[in-house]
């Protein structure tokens, strides 16, 4: 038994490359297998979760991350290229199946990937080609994604609007000398229970609130263990050690929908407008009737100096439709500070920047509630002076799906034991390369087309597109097996005339249909004010996002991969037209001179190769353009995975386009 297979895969002709192309897939199999194998042993991995293999910062990890796609590119070429000579050689059929296509005057191709063979060729053949094809689309689809680069764009921050005193060891009486607490623009506004929100009295639902940070009861203020006095003391015992910005450089950062990489929580510092730098006083800012005088003692002296003006918890998410539009095309959606955006126009320079707490005529406060409260006006608009950013340490990781490792590593398998049989099975009489047909037509004249001595190639597209009693290109001669004169017409040809019509029209729509979703792609990733090629390589903040409403982790990875898929329908097309040209060549080569036929299995002084059609100085440019395009796509058209809760409820994932 081992001495029948180790004389079938040690014959000449196709099978020896055959045999190679065995070897190297299953060398790329085995490598995979044992990534896969280390990766699932790791500590907290399974096969429904992913396996972090580095941990780096961002520069490292997109490095990286690109490396590792090119490795994919290459092995998935050639494991695609090796299951493409195996279609080819289960796609040429024997002599058998000539004469019966020939009786239903069809041709087919011989050594050229042809799926007009398959509706001919046995059932073995059929069988092991769809296999192959089929094991094909999961490479195509899931392997670039297998590896993965996740990044963090943090959601949630505090801020804090004090003096300079503040972070210096001045006092300050939480919620501020704004006494409005997180969540309230103003002292006048009542905390709701069905919304979960403060609201101006009176009113049951509200807008008005929003861009304040998220909504704390006044009654956590008392509590010095509560998340927003800790966050409070936080600031201001580090804030003096954090980061300053201009004032230009911190609207951006924090006022623009960014998410927080570099930056986290920050301390806007502005000038007091009061008696003292060191902040307010209440007696200066309000002018409260007796009860709301005796209820704010218990938080908020009266004559001290508070260095404090408001401090809440800010949560920014990125999300397809709600209420700020950012230049990326996104909608901001704030639990945020949307008010500290607000410019005035009193400035002294156009980098001042004013923040307007609050527009009592827009809050709809009334009357006597405003006059309860004695709200000073003056104090409205605070002047920032800069900002102390809380720096963090940025990182990014490099992780690896393990349930698409084993569908590719499946498929490899597959495609490696399906391609061993047709080694071992396959019997000899295919006939895989044109010298195949000629050796088989000179031993065997096929009854079919005797007496057609001077059909041609374009004789035979018009038996199968046009009425079958018309065979020449006059149109008067009948297709009959008796011998006779037909008229000689000298027609110009050229090497390109062989290409029939239909798979020009074939290969050059496909090419244009690509290039069409290459361009629309190109001006979706321009930014909407103008044409734009801004944007990293690979993986990066600045790049196009596209949102897939309810498309699921499955459908986004089909989505952004199945223009892999594309691409190498165009190889495939582009390969078959090369191979088209390149038979008509050889074949021609026999009426110009002597020379021995090119078989699968050679005797005598018949000859053989390693390749079916192309040869390597077209073959290997031909996969190493589709290896490099392929790579490119690859960090063209991703998902990307974000940690830190930007997208945090939405429904939909992401694709980055370039």
């Amino acid at each position: 038994m081992n001495s029948d297979i180790l004389q079938v895969f040690t014959r000449d002709g196709w099978r020896r490359a055959g045999l190679i192309n065995v070897i190297l897939a299953s060398i790329c199999g085995l490598s995979m297998l044992i990534c896969f194998a280390v990766s699932i042993s790791r500590p907290e991995s399974s096969l429904n979760t992913s396996t972090i293999i580095l941990e780096s910062e961002c520069s490292n990890t997109s490095k990286i991350i690109v490396l590792l796609h090119l490795l994919i590119n290459i092995l998935s070429t050639l494991i695609l290229a090796s299951s493409n000579y195996f279609m080819q050689i289960v796609g040429s059929p024997s002599r058998k199946e000539v004469d019966g296509a020939h009786k239903c005057l069809h041709s087919l191709d011989i050594g050229i990937p042809a799926v007009k063979n398959i509706q001919f060729v046995s059932n073995f053949k059929r069988i092991c080609w769809i296999i192959l094809g089929l094991t094909s689309l999961p490479i195509h689809l899931f392997f670039n994604s297998v590896v993965f680069e996740t990044s963090f764009q943090g959601s949630d921050w505090h801020l804090t609007i004090a003096t300079e005193a503040f972070t210096r060891g001045a006092n300050f009486f939480p919620p501020g000398a704004s006494l409005a607490p997180a969540g309230s623009p103003h002292p006048a506004f009542e905390y709701n229970e069905q919304c979960k929100c403060y609201v101006p009295p009176g009113i049951e639902h509200s807008w008005y609130n929003r861009g304040y940070g998220e909504t704390v009861l006044l009654g956590q203020y008392r509590n010095k263990t509560s998340p927003i006095i800790q966050s409070i003391t936080k600031a201001a015992t580090w804030g003096s050690n954090w980061t300053i910005l201009d004032p230009d450089a911190c609207r951006a950062e924090y006022t623009f929908c960014k998410p927080r990489e570099q930056y986290r929580d920050v301390v806007i510092v502005v000038e007091s407008g009061a008696g003292s730098a060191e902040g307010w006083s209440r007696r200066e800012v309000f002018n409260l009737n007796l009860s709301l005088s005796l209820t704010w003692d218990l938080y908020v002296p009266q004559n001290d100096t508070n260095s404090l003006w408001y401090s809440t918890q800010c949560t920014t998410i990125k999300w397809g439709g709600s209420v700020y539009l950012n230049d990326l095309g996104y909608r901001c959606v704030d639990r945020g500070c949307g008010f500290i955006s607000s410019r005035s126009t009193n400035g002294t320079k156009p980098s001042d920047w004013i923040i307007v707490f609050h527009n009592s005529s827009e809050l709809r406060i009334p009357p006597d509630q405003a006059a309860a409260v004695g709200y000073n006006e003056a104090f409205n608009n605070l002047a920032v002076k800069y900002c102390l950013a809380e720096t963090r340490p940025i990182s990014c990781k490099v992780g690896i799906s393990n349930t698409l490792l084993l569908v590719v590593v499946v498929c490899v398998f597959t495609k490696v034991a399906q391609c061993s049989v047709i080694l071992w099975k396959l019997p000899r009489s295919s006939l895989i390369t044109p010298g195949d047909a000629l050796e088989s037509f000179i031993i065997t004249p096929d009854t079919q087309t005797t007496g057609l001595g001077t059909l041609d190639i374009l004789d035979s597209y018009q038996l199968e597109t046009r009425l079958h009693w018309y065979w020449s290109l006059d149109g008067r001669s009948r297709l009959t097996s008796e011998t006779k004169p037909r008229r000689w017409l000298p027609p110009t040809r050229r090497l390109l005339h062989v290409i029939p019509r239909l798979v020009w029209t074939r290969t050059y729509s496909l090419l244009l249909f690509s290039m069409a979703v290459l361009i629309f792609a190109l001006v979706s990733s321009s930014r909407p004010d103008s044409f734009s090629f801004r944007g990293s390589f690979g993986p990066g903040n600045e790049n196009r996002t596209i949102q897939l409403l309810n498309s699921g982790y499955l459908g986004a990875l089909i989505i952004a991969n199945s223009p892999q898929l594309l691409l190498s329908l165009c190889y495939f097309s582009y390969n078959t037209f090369f191979t088209r040209l390149l038979a008509e060549q050889e074949w021609n080569s026999y009426g110009r001179k002597y020379q021995p036929l090119r078989v699968s299995f050679p005797a005598g002084k018949q000859t053989s190769s390693y390749r079916l059609q192309l040869p390597f100085k077209y073959s290997v440019p031909l996969m190493s353009i589709s290896a490099l395009c392929h790579w490119l796509l690859s960090n063209a058209l991703f998902v990307f995975i974000v940690e830190g809760g930007l997208y945090l409820g939405i429904s939909w994932y992401h694709l980055r386009e370039y």
